[in-house]
Order: structure tokens, then sequence, then C-alpha cells
């Protein structure tokens, strides 16, 4: 049956399963327009287009031009793309198919290719909307006027409901691998080389050594070392539990034209603005909060391994820590507690975030040490006025000026 446009809010997080359903929905429709994602705070979390069941493109995660690179390199290295005429990519929100559909019709490529190339592109898209999906706040449908016209003469995927199948069956295989946590966007660096070199092999650890500079994504590494994505993921991140890789947030390349996506540690460049550090072991939260806090005019740095918590800690020695409650190995109550345990950091405000905002959450949480407790999704008004609260003489003007115009 025909589905209907509006802004339709999503009370509580979306499963990747959830997700999956809701697009089947939208294509097994005899309708065709634009779906869009969107979290708390208004951020893009992905988007496709759709006709009459084909999906002619999606976008979605952080590293569009990594991942644009990445499959050019591998599918057409002689494509050109930013030298065709008439194309602009910071003009065009799917630049990625404008892209493509430009570069056909210039016959730099031939649809099969580009089709492929379309395919993967997609395929990726999807896969980080799923891991994303708990962030989802609102999801937008647009609608054309006449379905059966629009993208008639346009690249697309025949059997969109066979592509999101697809991109499901990859994110099974890799939730179960235990990399649901994890997103293939993040890079693995060496962190204690010495440690590393007792556990494995002379070959093994030259590879590592080498390879694992937190520079590259794990999807590129993938692509480098011609190995299976979440077999290679799963082998790095049993590393991360003895400390010996780290999986950093990076930034996405800059598009000729556009630009990169700010960066989830840093600041104002104040070396009197209020340092902020966050432990949370979802990248997206991380980011979303970096995001927040350096347009505010905070400095900021995140944790994602709770293990690596107290090192980080002592190390930048923050004014005020975000705590995700709910974290694999060490849950955020302990570390709170082993904060509580560090005479210079007794008094440092600690503020809790959590899904699970219920009456014994909050008791646990006061009892291991906790100040104060945010419930997520994050906002940028509760987020800003809980750091003022805490740190009410050190707010920087950035940071006011944000929450007049909340």
């Amino acid at each position: 049956m025909p589905i209907v446009a509006g802004n339709y809010e999503i009370p509580n997080a979306l499963t990747p399963e959830q997700l999956v359903q809701q697009l089947q929905e939208v294509l097994r429709s005899p309708s065709s327009g634009v779906v869009a994602l969107h979290s708390a705070t208004g951020e893009s979390l992905g988007s496709l287009r759709f006709q009459i069941g084909r999906l002619l493109w999606a976008t979605g995660g952080q590293h569009r031009w990594r991942r644009w690179q990445r499959l050019t390199k591998q599918l057409c290295p002689s494509l050109e793309t930013f030298q065709m005429s008439g194309f602009t990519p910071s003009l065009t929100a799917n630049w990625e198919y404008e892209a493509l559909t430009t570069s056909v019709k210039q016959q730099q490529l031939n649809v099969e290719v580009a089709t492929k190339l379309l395919e993967q592109s997609m395929v990726e898209a999807l896969f980080d909307m799923l891991h994303s999906s708990n962030q989802i706040a609102k999801i937008s449908i647009s609608l054309d006027e006449n379905p059966s016209v629009a993208g008639s003469d346009t690249l697309g995927v025949q059997n969109g409901l066979a592509l999101l199948n697809a991109t499901q069956q990859a994110w099974t295989t890799w939730s179960a691998a235990g990399l649901a946590p994890h997103s293939p966007d993040l890079a693995p660096v060496v962190r204690n080389a010495a440690a590393l070199q007792q556990r494995t092999s002379p070959q093994t650890f030259q590879t590592l050594s080498s390879l694992l500079s937190g520079q590259s994504t794990l999807r590129e590494l993938a692509v480098f070392m011609k190995q299976d994505l979440t077999m290679l993921a799963k082998t790095l991140v049993a590393y991360t539990q003895w400390d010996l890789i780290g999986l950093n947030v990076i930034d996405d390349l800059p598009a000729p034209g556009g630009s990169a996506t700010p960066q989830s540690s840093g600041g104002s460049g104040d070396d009197n603005a209020p340092f902020i550090l966050c432990v949370d072991d979802n990248p997206k939260v991380c980011e979303m909060l970096g995001k927040i806090l350096m347009t505010a005019g905070y400095r900021y740095a995140s944790v994602q391994d709770s293990l690596q918590a107290l090192p980080v800690l002592l190390e930048k020695k923050p004014d005020l820590i975000f705590l995700d409650l709910v974290m694999p190995v060490a849950s955020g109550y302990e570390v709170c507690s082993q904060i509580r345990r560090i005479s210079a950091f007794q008094d440092t405000p600690v503020v809790i975030l959590t899904g699970n905002d219920g009456i014994i959450d909050r008791i646990r949480a006061k009892a291991s040490g906790s100040t104060d407790f945010i419930s997520k999704p994050l906002e940028v008004q509760k987020v800003l006025s809980t750091i003022r609260l805490y740190l009410p003489d050190r707010v920087p003007a950035a940071a006011m000026a944000t929450m007049a115009n909340a």
C-alpha cells in the first residue's frame, strides 16, 4: 500500500531490524520520493531516494569522500570525477549519484561499472544507517507527484529490497562477530608496541606496526590487505581488550568544493577554555558531543574504550567528564568509582550519560560518585546548561551565544 509523506518522530531508539522494516515498507510501496533520517539535534544520519521499488541513491555515514575515493580506486581508477564538465560536488546533496550519472553521459564510465559502484556505495550507506539506528529521532518522507516518471531514465538498482536484504545480512554478520558497537570507519592504531610484539609473531607484528597508524579506517585496511572486512575487524578488536590496539574516530577527507567532517577532539584554541572529556563506547555519541562542545568553544576529547578512561583522565586532567553508563568490560558505575578513588579528581564533575533514565540507575550512579545525570539522545541546551551549572565561572562566549540562540 502507498506510504504517506510527513515527518515522523521516533519516541524510542530504533533497532537495526526495526529500521530495516521501515525501509522495506517504503520499497514495497508504489510510490517514489526521498526518506531522510535525523538525530535529536537535527544532524543528518542518512537519506535515500526510491522509485517504485528501485533505489536510485543513498547517503549515510561520516566518511562519504573517503568512501568515494576507495570505491572509485577499486572499481574505476581512471575516473576523474571532478574534472567533469558542469559538476560541482558541494552544490548537490547526492553528489555521488550526480557524479556517476554525469560520468555515464560523458562516456567516462559504462552503465555496468557505474551501477556496480552505485550499489556498493549504497550498501555501505545503508549499513551506516543501521549502525546509527538508535540515534534516529525523526524520519521524514517526501513523495513525487508522478512516481511513474521521476527518475525513470537514470541509474539505479532495480531491486531495492534485494539490496536492503544484502545490507541487513552484512549487518547481521558484523553483529554476530561481536562488532555491533564498532563502526567500520574507525581507524585502528597500535597503543602498546612492546606488549603487542610479545603476543604476535615477528611477521604479524611488523605488518600491524606498519599499517595501524590511526590514519586508515577498517574499511580502507581491508581493501589494502585484501581481507574480509568482518574477519579483519574481529581480529583487531580482539587486541583492544588488552589495550594493545585502539580504535580512533577520524575525519573524513575534504571533498573538492566541500569541507571535512569536524574533528571529535580539539576545540577553540583557547588554552583557558574548560576541557571536557567524554567516555562512551559509541563513536557517534562522542562525535555528536564533540560538535556541540567545540562549537560552543570548549576543548574536548573522547575515549571509547572504558579501560582507557583512567590513563586518558590522568593525561588530560579534564574539568568535567561525561561518562556513558552502559559499556562493555567496565561499566560507567565502575569507571566512576575508580575516578573517585583518585584524590585529584574527587571533586571533578562526572555527568552520567544513559538511555535508561530510571530511579534505580540514578541511585546507583549517585552511589558510585556521579555528580549528575543526562538522558540520551543528547540535547544541545541540556548539555551546555549542565556544564554551565558545574563550571559557572568558565563559560566561553561561544557557549553563551549558543544557549541564547537555542
